[in-house]
């Protein structure tokens, strides 16, 4: 398999490289590695990899949106973040939903088409198996 990762990413990966196996939240595997300091998270599906991305900056964009204070920063990170969902860990999508509710600039701003797309896209996946009182209050929500 790691054979298959170096010839499909065009990388140099070891097994010292692989840093996380999760899921994401659409069940699928995302493997996480590191190669001299590039992070890359890989979703795979029956062995096959469906996608992969450089996530340098990927953390910095989740931490950004979790910890929005401002209108203009919540759309800069959705519109960076929109496409990527399928590569963001479940744990760190979970967050993301917590901080729709508990983060006034996300919430006042829940109405702005992209927001609301956006939350919907991390919601639907999920919902039954995330809390049921944030799943109640993003509901009430939409």
């Amino acid at each position: 398999f790691i054979e298959k990762l170096q010839n499909e990413i065009n990388k140099d990966i070891t097994i010292d490289s692989l840093e996380n196996l999760t899921l994401n939240i659409y069940g699928r595997d995302l493997v996480l590695v590191d190669i001299d300091g590039e992070k890359i998270a890989i979703e795979i599906e029956s062995n096959e990899i469906i996608e992969f991305d450089n996530l340098n900056n990927f953390w910095s964009y989740i931490d950004a949106f979790i910890n929005s204070s401002n209108f203009g920063n919540t759309h800069k990170t959705i519109l960076y973040l929109s496409d990527k969902i399928n590569l963001i860990p479940k744990r760190q999508v979970i967050k993301m939903l917590e901080a729709v509710v508990n983060n006034e600039q996300i919430y006042w701003i829940f109405s702005d088409e992209d927001v609301r797309a956006f939350v919907l896209s991390m919601f639907e996946p999920i919902k039954n198996g995330i809390n049921q009182e944030l799943k109640k209050t993003i509901e009430k929500m939409l």
